[in-house]
């Protein structure tokens, strides 16, 4: 399957491969899962990263369209990737950016945490375009953890 990116007005891209990368071990899928404090099945709208530093840094470079609490979430960081597409980071225990930063790929914008409903320290990752969710991994590679 390819993906479609839109360079230019005038110039495109085909990829197989999502050109966003993050470090980290995916222990939670997208997809319909058991809640472990809801006791109920329902749809999973992201992925759930073990991460061995505590730093969450930007894969991306744009504007951080929300940062703070949001319901069930926790603390949240909302990254406008492009004009449709957004990255949201969840559960974070420290926010290091703020609404209408702009922020370069690689800038800190927070800290691995266990915020909202959440049984343990991890990062969960969402990707929308225009407005609906995704699985993540169709935009987002995810590598494994380095050994250093």
């Amino acid at each position: 399957m390819f993906s479609f990116c839109m360079l230019s007005m005038s110039s495109y891209v085909f990829s197989s491969e999502p050109n966003i990368i993050i470090e980290g071990k995916i222990i939670s899928k997208y997809g319909n899962r058991y809640h472990p404090i809801l006791k109920k099945y329902r749809i999973h709208h992201g992925i759930d990263l073990y991460q061995k530093t505590r730093e969450i840094y930007s894969p991306v470079s744009g504007t951080v369209v929300s940062s703070g609490w949001e319901r069930g979430y926790g603390n949240t960081v909302r990254i406008d990737v492009n004009d449709s597409d957004e990255i949201m980071f969840a559960h974070l225990a420290k926010l290091h950016v703020k609404a209408d930063d702009v922020v370069e790929k690689n800038t800190i914008i927070g800290i691995v945490g266990r915020t909202g409903l959440t049984t343990g320290t991890h990062l969960h990752i969402e990707y929308r375009i225009n407005g609906k969710r995704i699985n993540p991994t169709e935009k987002i590679k995810i590598n494994p953890p380095s050994n250093n």
